[in-house]
């Protein structure tokens, strides 16, 4: 996805909400940044983002609680695993 919107390939990136894009900071970074320098725009379905319509007050907040979602399962699957 990324490569493709590199290469602006498509306009939008419509996700059922930002967990599908947010699971990793890093990562999320980079695709807002891309966004904002190739003129891609997200849109989630739940309507915590919409880059279209200048929505983006929320996105680090949304992007860091979802990373934290994400490592907190991870930790209780490996405990689980592990017991």
């Amino acid at each position: 996805m990324i490569h493709d919107a590199q290469e602006k390939k498509f306009d939008i990136i419509l996700a059922k909400e930002l967990s599908r894009l947010a699971r990793n900071g890093e990562l999320s970074h980079k695709v807002k940044n891309l966004c904002e320098t190739k003129g891609v725009y997200i849109i989630t379905l739940d309507n915590a983002i919409n880059t279209l319509a200048g929505n983006t007050n929320m996105f680090d907040l949304y992007a860091w609680m979802y990373e934290q979602g994400s490592q907190n399962t991870s930790n209780r699957v490996k405990k689980t695993l592990r017991t």
